[in-house]
């Protein structure tokens, strides 16, 4: 599972949406629920840009102290200090809906797997 954040787009911007391995799990402007799309559906996706972000050290090593103490400090202030990389990525889906998302590269990556492999199957469908 990975979880993106929406943009922009058709549907409501925000956190809280997951690609799986059936699909998306997605929030619809107006649904207080999320809306499966299936797989199947994501028609195309394209890499708008690369971000990087940095971690804030000093907020993890305060959570770390108050759960775990100085060692908490040390441990917190190292695995939140890092620096990681997202990307901005458009999706199009086969009933025309689009989106513009963020992630990691990770997510991009089975994302175009998933648009090769869905117009592979289209394909050999004729």
């Amino acid at each position: 599972m990975r979880w993106f954040e929406v943009l922009g787009g058709d549907f409501k911007k925000g956190g809280g949406n997951a690609l799986f391995s059936e699909g998306f799990e997605i929030r619809s402007p107006g649904k207080l629920i999320s809306e499966s799309i299936p797989k199947a559906q994501i028609a195309d996706v394209s890499l708008l840009r690369e971000k990087t972000v940095k971690g804030d050290a000093l907020c993890g090593a305060a959570v770390g102290a108050l759960m775990m103490g100085i060692a908490g400090a040390a441990l917190g202030s190292l695995v939140s200090g890092g620096v990681r990389k997202t990307v901005i990525f458009s999706c199009k889906l086969a009933d025309g809906r689009q989106f513009v998302g963020e992630g990691s590269p990770q997510l991009f990556e089975q994302l175009s797997a998933l648009v090769l492999k869905n117009k592979q199957a289209k394909e050999g469908g004729r």
